[in-house]
């Protein structure tokens, strides 16, 4: 995490088990273009130590729904095609807690699909034979430990696989057809320790070790090895008023490939500062700011997949700013609840990686160096109406000024880079009360660009999407029932996220959730 510009961290949460010894969790949705996607839980308690859950999770879609094509003055109504999908997503969790002994979690994973992948509109082909096939297994462990009170220790070890295979029919090609198959395999390891000698005062030190390989079917493949050592070092004071968080992040990264030109090895020391203040003891009201430097290197994704990968691609290095303040409190008896969040950031990089989306084939390219400036907003409410009526309230809005410096004589200097809206956000309002809650949600994008040169032919144009939802939750003796109906893009409005592929209209979903 500390190697990343930005991290979502998703940790599986725990079973819980109050009257019984089991929980079962059934769902089944159903919608527009022939969605189907039931879902199977289990959670068992096994002693006093163990718990286990399965969870089953199947996806099947048509996907072929209608859309307007506009050329010039002709406009014309169409269906897309190729753009079904199946798949399959099967995982197992155990928790184990052994007291003194620590805790151990572990989860094995499974997901494998079958996806069309439609064509472009701009050719006004209607004959797309692309398809692409997914398989992901991975199986890993955590687990923790307090040896004293003021020392912890973790450590993590992680086996991934995956394989996809992309297929494309054409008379472009010799024999008729193109098929790719790229296999990967990843090996990680790692451990931590944390000590805490005075209150307030901690230090941490993590290093981690992956091992990577890929196998890909064409001519003189690379079939590339590589090792990955990170070794991250942090201390911070934290206080109910000042939380300050240093660090220091060594990288070293060595491939081995067998046809083609070695990479040269990367090694970088990359620091990160972080300030949290709050200056009223009385107010949840902070100050913070923060200065991070990045190091990335291009995936084997990025470099080896045929067609796709860029072999002359550069580490991506970047420097972030970041200052912000968040607020949470009440407002008399009218807001029960509002909260606040604004932080504005600069970004200096040189070498970004840009990927320009294909579908399947996405470019992928350096920009010799990016400005970026931005702001986000968070805000919400919770307004007590009547007894047990509430409305809720959020709203997030993003601006973000991401141009390209790289020569001033270039065409797109100082153009906004693909695919990067300069504004964005979304905003919702939800009527919780006792017998139907509705929810209605608004998602938006500005303008966007497909290439880096920002002019009108690169142009995809702003959209903003509609969606409305109704839920009524219920129990009936052990069990509790949830059903829940959507209806998206409520303006049926034809709009493009990559261009020229236009998403769905008008759609509907309805689902019912069973817990016992």
């Amino acid at each position: 995490m500390y190697a990343s510009a930005g991290a979502l961290s998703i940790k599986t949460a725990a079973p819980l088990f109050r009257d019984k010894p089991y929980n079962a969790y059934v769902k089944l949705k159903g919608g527009s273009f022939g969605l189907f996607n039931p879902v199977i839980r289990y959670e068992q308690k096994m002693g006093s130590r163990w718990a286990a859950s399965l969870h089953a999770d199947w996806l099947s879609a048509k996907g072929d729904y209608p859309f307007t094509l506009v050329n010039g003055k002709e406009v014309t109504d169409e269906i897309r095609k190729n753009s079904d999908i199946q798949s399959l997503r099967l995982e197992g969790n155990v928790y184990g807690n052994f007291g003194r002994g620590g805790k151990l979690n572990g989860k094995i994973y499974y997901y494998d699909s079958e996806r069309g992948l439609p064509g472009s509109v701009i050719l006004y082909s209607s004959n797309a034979r692309e398809r692409i096939w997914d398989n992901n297994f991975f199986t890993q462990f955590h687990y923790e430990n307090e040896w004293l009170e003021c020392l912890k220790f973790q450590a993590n070890a992680k086996y991934n696989y995956s394989f996809s295979k992309y297929r494309d029919i054409s008379n472009k090609y010799s024999g008729g057809k193109q098929e790719d198959l790229n296999t990967q395999n990843e090996y990680y390891g790692s451990v931590g320790v944390l000590y805490t000698p005075f209150p307030y005062v901690s230090f941490s030190l993590n290093t981690d070790i992956a091992r990577n390989t890929l196998e890909n079917n064409f001519v003189k493949a690379p079939s590339p090895k590589r090792w990955t050592s990170l070794t991250a070092f942090a201390a911070q004071y934290k206080s109910p008023v000042l939380t300050a968080t240093a660090s220091l992040l060594g990288t070293y990264i060595t491939d081995q490939v067998k046809n083609g030109d070695r990479p040269a090895d990367r090694k970088r020391l990359s620091p990160a500062v972080s300030l949290s203040w709050r200056p009223f003891a009385e107010q949840s009201f902070r100050v913070r700011a923060s200065y991070k430097d990045i190091f990335r290197v291009p995936t084997f994704t990025d470099l080896y997949y045929l067609r796709m990968g860029n072999t002359n691609l550069k580490p991506e290095q970047a420097t972030q700013y970041n200052v912000g303040l968040t607020w949470n409190g009440e407002i008399g008896s009218v807001v029960r609840l509002l909260s606040l969040s604004v932080d504005g950031y600069y970004n200096k990089i040189k070498d970004k990686i840009v990927a320009i989306p294909n579908m399947y084939i996405w470019k992928m390219m350096n920009m010799g160096e990016v400005d970026i400036k931005g702001l986000d907003v968070n805000l919400s409410a919770d307004i007590p109406l009547w007894r047990e009526i509430s409305l809720m309230l959020s709203s997030t809005y993003s601006y973000q000024s991401a141009i390209d410096i790289t020569d001033p004589e270039a065409k797109n200097y100082k153009d906004q880079i693909p695919y990067t809206p300069r504004h964005s956000g979304s905003g919702s309002v939800s009527l919780e009360n006792p017998w139907v809650n509705i929810a209605y949600t608004l998602v938006a994008a500005g303008d966007r660009y497909a290439l880096p040169q920002n002019i009108d032919v690169n142009r995809i144009d702003s959209y903003i999407e509609h969606s409305l939802s109704v839920n009524r939750s219920f129990a009936l003796k052990k069990c509790t029932f949830r059903i829940q109906g959507d209806i998206l893009n409520l303006a049926d409005k034809t709009y493009d996220i990559i261009q020229y592929y236009p998403m769905p209209g008008r759609s509907w979903r309805l689902s019912l959730s069973i817990t016992y």
